[in-house]
């Protein structure tokens, strides 16, 4: 609300003197404040209702420093370096025996499963999900290591290969079972119950970061700026007065930018409905929030708890697209080539303040570890033009073919991709040594 008061005629003075991204100190550590604002009347009475009047139009979110929280506490020395996290050690991890003295560093020739699905189709995303299994598959064995496919797609399905299977570790990329994304946390599942280790984040988080409104409700719950939302499970439904359009409506349990369109935009209570509808085909509830007009982030992390790291932000910039069509990543951005979409440019690393890096640091790792990722995420948060960081969602086990975002963000420090999957399998080595069984299901939200 900070613009609209430029044109207020009953202001006198304004001074902020913080900006996104800074700290305030309040007791015992100081008494900072962000800033004042005086006004004036023709009394005493009337400057300060005038004064009542113009604060409540201004909106001030801060984010409070907890002893779990990133925020404030991250390290950044320049734009290719990683970002680390000073925290208490929280110990989450399985106890495996088979692990317990294996080595990290260097990591010794493995016998390693991959979990996923193998597709003969000509869908985009159908062969997306195929080619994950083989590049790790081809990447790995040239690294020396055994690798054994576990296709999820086969009928019957591979359980009793997994019981027989001699593999001191499995690469869990399963998106699909009985070709539905829903079962995507059973393949995490079914490791757990065979006493598997796995790479990757556990059942819950799956299941969690699938249902799009419990996943808003959680960073809402933790002071994690996001969008301002609503939810419809039908057309008749009211939805929140209060949100301010263009509203963007999306499938609230689909993955792959699935039911996202051009028209996922609105800009009418009757546009709003017709794409409630759409998304009701698709999904048991539509997700309504506020379209947020900015760049978008995609910011990859690597590790677990206070070894969870950053790695260099990549920026997506929509201002080369037509006026007629919305800054989003639809379907078609992301699986048809030769597309309007192709004009959107990605920065990698993203070219951007120290101050603006280290808040969308800080945010997404608190988004990462509320929600417990394990391994390897990736975040998405748009910034709007003043600079807000809001974040959209999580994907705890994203894509990793050997050209997608996480692979191509860990190469900027210097890791080609079989140092990647190799930094992986440590990460979900280490954190299978010295715990009690099954402390990686132990959700810390």
């Amino acid at each position: 609300g900070l613009k609209a008061l430029n044109r207020h005629s009953d202001i006198h003075e304004i001074k902020i003197f913080k900006k996104v991204g800074d700290s305030v100190l309040v007791p015992p550590s100081g008494f900072e404040s962000i800033g004042w604002i005086v006004t004036h009347g023709q009394s005493h009475y009337q400057a300060q209702q005038n004064l009542e009047e113009i604060v409540e139009g201004i909106s001030i979110t801060v984010t409070p420093y907890e002893p779990i929280s990133s925020i404030g506490q991250t390290k950044r020395k320049n734009p290719f370096s990683a970002a680390s996290v000073i925290r208490e050690h929280i110990l989450r991890s399985s106890k495996i025996e088979r692990l317990r003295y294996l080595p990290t560093k260097p990591l010794p020739k493995l016998k390693v499963g991959v979990l996923c699905n193998i597709y003969g189709g000509d869908s985009e995303v159908e062969n997306d999900l195929t080619k994950v299994g083989n590049s790790i598959k081809k990447t790995l064995e040239g690294r020396g290591h055994k690798v054994t496919f576990f296709d999820m797609n086969e009928d019957p399905l591979p359980i009793i290969k997994l019981m027989r299977a001699d593999v001191d570790i499995v690469f869990n990329v399963c998106e699909r079972i009985n070709d539905s994304s829903y079962l995507e946390p059973h393949g995490a599942s079914l490791l757990d119950i065979l006493q598997i280790p796995y790479t990757g984040s556990n059942p819950q988080t799956l299941a969690l970061c699938i249902d799009k409104i419990r996943v808003k409700k959680l960073l809402d719950y933790h002071s994690i700026p996001t969008p301002k939302w609503d939810y419809a499970f039908s057309t008749e439904d009211e939805i929140d007065s209060s949100l301010r359009y263009p509203l963007m409506v999306k499938p609230a349990s689909t993955d792959n930018s699935i039911g996202i369109t051009n028209d996922s935009v609105v800009t009418t209570p009757e546009q709003l409905r017709q794409q409630i509808e759409r998304c009701l085909k698709l999904a048991p509830a539509a997700l309504i929030e506020e379209y947020i007009e900015g760049d978008e982030y995609d910011v990859t992390i690597i590790g677990n708890d206070d070894e969870a790291i950053v790695l260099p932000l990549s920026r997506s910039t929509f201002d080369d697209l037509p006026k007629n069509i919305w800054h989003i990543y639809p379907y078609d951005a992301k699986w048809h080539e030769n597309s309007v979409y192709d004009l959107i440019k990605v920065e990698r690393p993203a070219l951007v303040p120290a101050k603006l890096a280290k808040i969308i640091s800080e945010i997404a790792l608190d988004t990462y570890n509320i929600l417990d990722c394990h391994d390897y995420g990736r975040v998405e948060i748009r910034v709007d033009k003043e600079g807000n960081p809001f974040v959209l969602e999580l994907n705890p086990n994203p894509s990793i073919d050997e050209n997608d975002c996480v692979p191509a963000s860990a190469e900027l420090i210097g890791q080609n991709y079989g140092d990647f999957l190799e930094e992986v399998i440590s990460y979900a080595i280490q954190r299978y040594r010295n715990s009690p069984p099954y402390a990686h299901l132990q959700a810390s939200f």
